[in-house]
């Protein structure tokens, strides 16, 4: 199991067996140095918490995430963290592809901030991490993956998931770390017909009434906001289809 805590390091000695697991933890980086060994012998664990990381916008080779929560909570990217995408291009059982997120140590993902994993024609290899340069105000943070590595996104029934977790300690009781997972989940599907679409088992609900179609060069599949404020993400009435606006609310 993977503790998260970005800003310092702890090595957490269990209770049974010479294992040792790896920590990190901001908020004691001012009373330990970042080499300390620390021997605890419990901790505590708090209820699991569901982060609303949801897939905002949808292009043929990029899929644009978004935090929906407030600017002073982060979300460590780890874990079993991932994104998937299904497409059913004929073959059985249809094409599936996972990209797992991660985000440099010590830099999670604020509240109400974009994450593109996007696909790079001229690069060949795994999933890196590299900021996508085509935002509409910038580069924004971002995995890079090779052509086609999500799919043929534009050209079948498809969908596009997130799910997974990742176990972080919040504090510390009297030494002993408070522990709870961080679960992400959410779906979305597209193209028509809408019978032929991927329903997976994993990312939610996601409520269809059969409108989005396949994005495509020019234009992506976007979730609606009410101004600052993105519509759910988990009903395709939410959606629209219009010219792209990566790494920025929907116009």
């Amino acid at each position: 199991m993977i503790l998260a805590f970005p800003a310092a390091i702890f090595y957490v000695r269990p209770v049974i067996g010479p294992l040792l697991r790896h920590v990190s933890f901001p908020a004691v980086a001012a009373s330990f140095s970042a080499s300390a060994i620390l021997s605890l012998t419990s901790c505590t664990t708090a209820p699991p918490q569901d982060r609303n990381l949801v897939i905002s916008e949808i292009g043929d080779d990029r899929i644009e995430l978004y935090l929906d929560e407030p600017p002073n909570r982060q979300l460590p990217l780890g874990g079993s963290m991932r994104l998937w995408t299904t497409t059913n291009d004929g073959s059985s059982p249809p094409r599936t592809s996972v990209v797992s997120l991660n985000t440099p140590s010590g830099a999670p993902l604020p509240g109400g901030s974009f994450f593109v994993i996007w696909e790079d024609r001229n690069y060949s290899g795994p999933p890196v991490l590299e900021p996508f340069p085509g935002g509409q105000t910038g580069a924004v943070p971002g995995i890079k993956v090779e052509r086609r590595f999500l799919g043929e996104l534009d050209d079948f029934p498809s969908e596009a998931g997130l799910t997974g977790s990742m176990t972080v300690a919040r504090r510390l009781i009297v030494l002993f770390p408070e522990v709870s997972e961080n679960r992400i989940a959410h779906v979305v599907r597209f193209g028509l017909p809408a019978a032929d679409r991927p329903r997976s088992t994993g990312g939610g609900s996601f409520t269809e009434n059969a409108s989005l179609q396949n994005p495509t060069g020019s234009t992506s599949l976007q979730l609606r906001w009410n101004g600052a404020t993105p519509l759910s993400a988990r009903a395709e009435s939410n959606w629209v289809q219009t010219l792209t606006s990566w790494g920025v609310p929907t116009p």
